[in-house]
C-alpha cells in the first residue's frame, strides 16, 4: 500500500474514532481500477454494487431528463468520493448514471465489504451518518441554488471552487449542470471575462 492511496483513504473518510488500524483495514477492501474517458461507470436503472474513491481522473453523474437528454447533477474528481448514495445504501434501482469524463485512476469498494467494515472497523458508522448528512445537505443546497441563483452565479460558484476542473470538463457538461444550454453558457462567460 503506497502512501498516496493511505493519504487518500485518510481524506475520504476521516473520522477522528477510526484508528490508523482501521485505515489499514479500509484501505485492504478497495480494489484498484482503472477507468477510461466515456466510460460508464453505473448505468442509469442499475443498482449501484461499489463506490469509488477517486485517485486521478473526472466523473460525471447524471439523470436522464423526461425529454430524454442527459442533464450532469455533479462533477467527481481527485480526492472524491463518488456514489450513488440511495442506490448503493439500499441496493435499488439508480435515478443516476456515472460517466467518466477523462481517464483515471480510482479505489472501488463493494457493498458486502463495506456491510462488512462497517461491523469490524470502530467509528466507520459514524463516517457513514456523516456522509448521509453531507450528501442530504448538498442535495438541499443545490436544489435551493437552481431556484434561487442565477445561472451566472451558480457558474460563478463553480469557477471559485473548482476552477481547474472546468478547464478539464467539456462545456456541454457544465452547462447542464448548470440549468443553461451551451449558448447561455457561452454569453456567460463572455460577460464574465469582458
Amino acid at each position: 500500500m503506497n502512501d498516496r492511496y493511505l493519504k487518500l483513504i485518510k481524506s475520504v473518510y476521516a473520522n477522528p474514532s477510526i484508528s490508523n488500524d482501521g485505515y489499514r483495514v479500509i484501505s485492504g477492501a478497495h480494489k484498484r481500477m482503472h477507468f477510461k474517458k466515456g466510460e460508464v461507470i453505473l448505468r442509469n436503472g442499475e443498482t449501484a454494487k461499489d463506490y469509488i474513491l477517486i485517485e486521478s481522473g473526472i466523473l460525471r453523474k447524471y439523470v436522464i431528463n423526461v425529454n430524454g437528454n442527459e442533464v450532469t447533477t455533479k462533477f467527481h474528481s481527485t480526492g472524491d468520493l463518488s456514489i450513488v448514495v440511495l442506490s448503493f445504501f439500499h441496493q435499488l434501482p439508480s435515478g443516476e448514471g456515472i460517466v467518466a469524463i477523462t481517464d483515471g485512476v480510482g479505489w472501488k469498494i463493494g457493498f458486502m465489504e463495506f456491510m462488512n467494515l462497517l461491523k469490524s472497523v470502530k467509528g466507520l458508522s459514524e463516517w457513514e451518518r456523516k456522509l448521509m448528512s453531507n450528501q442530504f445537505f448538498i442535495s438541499e443546497q443545490r436544489s435551493i441554488d437552481i431556484l434561487v441563483k442565477t445561472a451566472t452565479e451558480r457558474y460563478l460558484e463553480l469557477l471559485s471552487d473548482n476552477p481547474e476542473l472546468l478547464e478539464k470538463i467539456p462545456l456541454k457538461y457544465v452547462a447542464s449542470y448548470l440549468g443553461v444550454t451551451d449558448s447561455s453558457l457561452s454569453r456567460i462567460r463572455k460577460q464574465i471575462l469582458g
